[in-house]
């Protein structure tokens, strides 16, 4: 069986990366191979610009763990979408 491929929101991915809760818990879950994250550059700009700001800085090198999560395209996206089992 396929593992499930998750996308993240900016949101989930700083929560997740800085804090406990269910966001770190589907992160972990990723790190335990349970599921796969994807992403796009999209989140991946929009990720690195919030920790761009001074109140996220410091927790930067949280996100080095996490540069071999592969990042998809819209197309990628939605051609892998298409081709879902139903």
């Amino acid at each position: 069986m396929a593992k499930e491929r998750v996308i993240l929101d900016v949101n989930v991915w700083i929560s997740g990366l800085l804090w406990t809760g269910t966001p770190n818990r589907l992160i972990q879950a990723a790190e335990d191979g349970d599921l796969t994250l994807v992403t796009t550059p999209a989140i991946v700009e929009e990720i690195r610009g919030a920790f761009a700001r001074p109140k996220f800085a410091a927790r930067i090198t949280a996100l080095k763990r996490y540069s071999g999560i592969p990042i998809v395209t819209p197309k990628q996206f939605w051609d892998a979408w298409a081709k879902r089992p139903e």
